[in-house]
């Protein structure tokens, strides 16, 4: 199962930096290879990597930035779902202010967002760890106007040849809760790869937006994914919840979790995994109510207890000792072939001398008469 959070620091709002360009340290700043190491020991295994599409599309230096911490993930042998993600919340599925079905510089917003998914989809042929979120919480769209364009999304990515798997969000902030709802209804998306996915957000709180650390009850999680997990088997299909995070204080942190987590193991045959909202620059989220970089650790403590270690089945060490050793005596074998085929060459050597010797004996006794 995927295990992992959400990597801030990319998301930038056009806004800010309009009319210049997004500036390292000031508009956005990506998470370093420390973060992410840390982030790995902790036993995650899939990372929400956040970026912003205007900035993308704008600054060659924010996409090199972008592409180096994807390979720095893919070092780490992680997955990475790349989502675009507006700095402001009220500006998903829209390119610069601009909503989905409108225009904005001459091109629907729609097919602009399908050719810079086409785009990424190219850089990152033949990497399936490197997946595609498509958009951050669209919301003020249609459910039917947002998935006409994440169906040009996929059919772009699928033209190039990639088949790496696509997360697809949901209009109405993308809620787990209340997906069947919403959604369920305008849910008409095809894939020619048999590669595509429902991703949905989920907090605990009495808002269901993250924005309270209040926890409703023990069972709230459960039961508001479980509105998502049942219609998306229905489908085929299976579910990530990309965003999901709670307070580590709260009495009921920790049975609230716990019963969240035991209910995706039971439904992994549809879950796929579940994405921390959030870890990001220290400088900049250490203070986040959420924030896996807590000073205290108390968020990183409560998602991701100290790994244990899987049991290992009996049969398979023995293959894996009996491997080792059937390495290690075609390693002899190799070494004693080596040693005959030195010690031929040393006795046709001998033989050659020895020759030599009989040669000049002989010339001896001819001479001596």
């Amino acid at each position: 199962m995927l295990q992992g959070t959400n990597l801030t620091g990319g998301e930038t709002f056009y806004q800010q930096w309009s009319g210049t360009s997004p500036q390292v340290g000031t508009h956005y700043l990506f998470v370093a290879d420390k973060d992410i190491d840390t982030c790995v020991a902790a036993g995650m295994n899939c990372f929400r990597l956040l970026f912003g599409w205007e900035a993308y599309e704008y600054s060659p230096e924010y996409r090199a930035a972008l592409n180096g911490r994807v390979n720095y993930i893919l070092s780490k042998n992680c997955t990475v779902v790349l989502d675009i993600h507006p700095g402001d919340a009220n500006y998903g599925a829209a390119y610069y202010g601009v909503k989905i079905p409108g225009f904005s510089g001459g091109f629907a917003v729609g097919s602009r967002l399908a050719k810079t998914w086409q785009g990424l989809a190219t850089i990152y042929q033949g990497q399936p760890r490197v997946q595609f979120g498509l958009m951050n919480e669209p919301n003020g769209v249609k459910p039917a106007d947002w998935f006409a364009a994440a169906q040009l999304c996929i059919d772009s990515i699928r033209a190039v040849g990639n088949t790496s798997t696509v997360w697809c969000p949901g209009a109405d902030w993308d809620a787990a809760s209340n997906w069947t709802a919403a959604n369920g209804p305008a849910w008409n998306l095809k894939d020619t790869a048999n590669n595509l996915g429902v991703q949905v957000h989920m907090y605990f709180d009495a808002n269901n937006g993250g924005g309270g650390t209040d926890i409703v009850s023990a069972s709230i999680g459960v039961e508001r994914l479980k509105n998502t997990v049942d219609w998306a088997r229905g489908k085929g299909l299976k579910v990530l919840l990309g965003e999901v995070g709670l307070q580590a204080s709260q009495p009921l942190a920790k049975t609230a979790w716990g019963n969240l987590v035991a209910y995706m193991a039971q439904e992994q045959a549809t879950v796929a995994g579940w994405l921390w909202w959030a870890y990001g620059p220290p400088i900049w989220w250490s203070k986040y109510q959420f924030s896996l970089c807590s000073s205290d650790g108390a968020q990183m403590k409560l998602a991701f207890p100290a790994p244990v270690p899987p049991p290992v089945d009996t049969r398979d060490q023995q293959i894996v000792d009996l491997t080792a050793r059937v390495i290690d005596l075609s390693n002899k074998a190799s070494d004693l072939k080596t040693m005959v085929v030195n010690l031929q060459s040393e006795n046709a050597r001998w033989t050659d001398r020895i020759k030599t010797l009989e040669a000049r004996i002989a010339d001896a006794k001819v001479a001596l008469g």
